[in-house]
């Protein structure tokens, strides 16, 4: 009797043990993970890491190749996402499509993420058009939710490292500033934020219709 109640002690003792290495894996794993994306985005805010092929394309189709490659994710929360540009408007953008597709993706997922948190269905408005004004020839594309906004203290730090609201909610606060680097620093662009009529958060991007060349370009074709 002694025995076996030493065993089933023992047994017991192991059950608990192995569900703590469990956990322990899991927890590492998880931690690991993180610091993968952590680094990641941190060479990403390097310029110096940013490799695209220079072409002609329409803005609009760049758009929707966003949209299409994020169907599964904005089915599941059910975001619909729309797309306004002028019939017949001159949209073609001489530039850097993957980087763009990279500030667009990042844009969409961090409405997804902040806009509708806690909901099933939202909604996304992107409007392209293109600008003519005293600078030049530009292409603005404005990104729009339809959620709680901003807050102040949060937005005058919005586009710098680490600033998030997203704790807990896989945020790393890098998204926003690899989005202004690579908007400013390889698009030779500009990006801000805007509080539209009716609420939620409008950020306006507006790009040179002709990227100027980069360093590296000057130096391939020398």
């Amino acid at each position: 009797m002694l025995v076996r109640q030493l065993r089933s002690a023992e047994g017991a003792e192991a059950e608990s043990l192995d569900a703590d290495l469990n956990e322990a894996c899991a927890l590492l794993s998880k931690n690991i993970l993180r610091a993968h994306d952590l680094i990641k985005s941190f060479k990403q805010l390097s310029v110096g890491q940013l490799t695209d092929r220079r072409v002609q394309v329409d803005v609009t189709s760049v758009v929707r190749d966003c949209i299409d490659s994020l169907s599964p994710e904005l089915r599941a929360k059910k975001i619909e996402v729309t797309i306004t540009a002028t019939a017949g408007e001159e949209l073609t953008w001489d530039g850097f499509p993957g980087h763009l597709s990279q500030v667009l993706i990042n844009l969409f997922q961090n409405s997804v993420r902040y806009a509708y948190p806690d909901v099933q269905g939202g909604k996304i408005d992107v409007r392209v058009e293109r600008v003519v004004d005293t600078r030049g020839v530009f292409l603005r594309i404005a990104v729009r939710d339809h959620g709680p906004g901003v807050a102040p203290a949060v937005r005058k730090r919005l586009f710098q490292p680490f600033v998030t609201t997203g704790i807990g909610q896989g945020g790393t606060g890098l998204g926003l500033a690899i989005v202004h680097n690579i908007v400013v620093n390889v698009l030779r662009g500009r990006i801000g934020l805007e509080d539209p009529e009716g609420g939620g958060s409008r950020f306006v991007i507006e790009l040179p219709a002709v990227v100027p060349p980069r360093d590296d370009e000057a130096s391939s074709e020398a």
